[in-house]
């Protein structure tokens, strides 16, 4: 068991930033149901399939039963909970898996920190940096909204593939890379990232092996590697997934479309991902230095941002960005950066730093775009982009009172409207009481309104204690 001390000394400001972000963009109206009509009914269908109960038939066959796996402690809890209470089984489930995926987001930066520190970083800075590199991946929307999908799950493999790389439990990563590529069909680079790092714990003699178990360690990966690559060529060449076929896909990386899928075409990747794409120029310049551990994380990306450009323009508006896909990338180039930062002299390292919460702060501003839609008008700025690039428009509020949306959206304000929203007081906002919970999806958004509210003053209790402590 977690004592207190260790709680508050090693995972309360994880909490804490938790909190802070559930407080303000977390959406129970949409994170804690699911829209059976789309991708969550697929995976749905799958968690109904390892629960042994009846489930409709999802539209399409391409869907990875890895999310779902994921899924499983949260689905017999609900059908516990369901029989307890003679409550329906989904009122439980979806409400659950909205709140599990978000907790991910806590445990995957606490897992970000851990593998900092195994770059000799100190406590404080890890934590850092761990905040503002979680921060620039493009998963925040994903993780307080679209609550159903695979994005939670590949975010928290990825993170358990490389703390388990840099701790040498190489099981539990060859482990952690299977249930990776049950997730998400792109990850098959995954496996070289854990042979890069076995290379390099043999050129390091921290690892000795024999020629024969080097020539099996190297047939084994070579088998992972091209099972994964041969079950995603199966699925792009004579399945297709969800109706898009590698003949769709290969004609899109011209250097034309590159330039689109960068620059334009949509949601250019350059605008909705920039730190992915100037992370991985920088560790182009210090390609050789790296460890082959760090160059597979490279090749990772490159192979993520390949993808991404030629999907950008099948699939691109703020609901179905293809710049999801770089999510688990995003996290095998972390090995990189930390190496560069090795490298540079401590004003270049801290001009990153400062660039990287820069950065940040434009991943925020766009999880706020996408989840405010209804309340936000726009100017045209500029004619040399698509209709829907990010750079075509200045988003604004159609008007200041609007403001009180955005908070009517947040768990507090939509907790407090949904427990009163047959309540004399309420019924101004009769238009909008077909939105309001009910059941357990407002049992436990309540509950973990309260939580997050108490970990935060938790958190701010423990930073007057310690100031208080500095000061004598």
């Amino acid at each position: 068991m977690i004592s207190i001390k260790k709680l508050k000394e090693d995972y309360l400001w994880a909490l804490a930033c938790a909190s802070v972000l559930f407080l303000v963009f977390f959406r129970g109206r949409w994170a804690l149901k699911a829209v059976n009509q789309y991708d969550d009914q697929c995976y749905l269908e799958w968690l109904h399939k390892f629960l042994f109960t009846p489930y409709p038939a999802c539209y399409s066959s391409s869907h990875l039963p890895g999310g779902a796996i994921l899924w499983i402690p949260v689905g017999w809890l609900s059908k516990l909970l369901s029989t307890l209470t003679s409550i329906p089984l989904a009122q439980w489930l979806e409400p659950l898996i909205g709140l599990q995926t978000f907790i991910t987001w806590a445990i995957s930066l606490i897992l970000l920190q851990k593998i900092i520190l195994k770059f000799k970083v100190s406590s404080l800075q890890s934590k850092k940096i761990a905040l503002v590199f979680l921060l620039n991946i493009p998963v925040l929307e994903f993780m307080t909204q679209f609550n159903f999908s695979t994005v939670a799950a590949e975010l928290f493999l990825c993170c358990c593939l490389i703390y388990w790389v840099i701790t040498k439990r190489w099981i539990l990563a060859v482990l952690a890379g299977v249930l990776l590529n049950l997730t998400r069909l792109n990850d098959m680079v995954a496996f070289l990232v854990i042979l890069g790092a076995l290379i390099d714990s043999q050129k390091a003699k921290q690892l000795h092996f024999s020629e024969k178990t080097k020539r099996l360690l190297l047939l084994g990966f070579t088998i992972l590697f091209g099972l994964a690559t041969a079950y995603a060529l199966f699925i792009g060449i004579f399945k297709g997934y969800n109706g898009l076929f590698l003949k769709d896909i290969l004609p899109r990386l011209s250097p034309y479309r590159w330039w689109r899928g960068l620059f334009m075409g949509g949601w250019g990747l350059f605008w909705a991902a920039p730190a992915a794409i100037l992370i991985f120029i920088f560790s182009l310049f210090f390609i050789k230095k790296l460890t082959w551990f760090s160059r597979a994380g490279l090749v990772w990306i490159f192979a993520e941002i390949t993808l991404i450009i030629a999907l950008n323009e099948c699939r691109s508006d703020y609901t179905n960005p293809p710049w999801r896909y770089i999510i688990g990338s995003m996290i095998g180039m972390l090995p990189a950066l930390l190496e560069i930062s090795q490298f540079l002299l401590p004003k270049w390292r801290k001009l990153s730093g400062y660039a990287m919460a820069f950065l940040a702060t434009w991943q925020v501003y766009l999880a706020f775009v996408t989840h405010s839609f209804t309340t936000l008008n726009y100017w045209k700025v500029t004619q040399w982009v698509d209709n829907w690039s990010l750079l075509h428009y200045v988003y604004i509020l159609k008007n200041p009172l609007d403001l009180i949306k955005l908070l009517y959206l947040s768990p507090i304000g939509f907790t407090i409207f949904s427990w009163g929203a047959d309540q004399p007081y309420f019924q101004r906002y009769a238009q909008y009481s077909k939105y309001a919970l009910k059941g357990p999806a407002l049992y436990l958004l309540t509950i973990g309104t309260i939580i997050a509210l108490a970990l935060l003053v938790l958190f701010v209790i423990k930073k007057i204690r310690d100031a208080a402590t500095e000061v004598l």
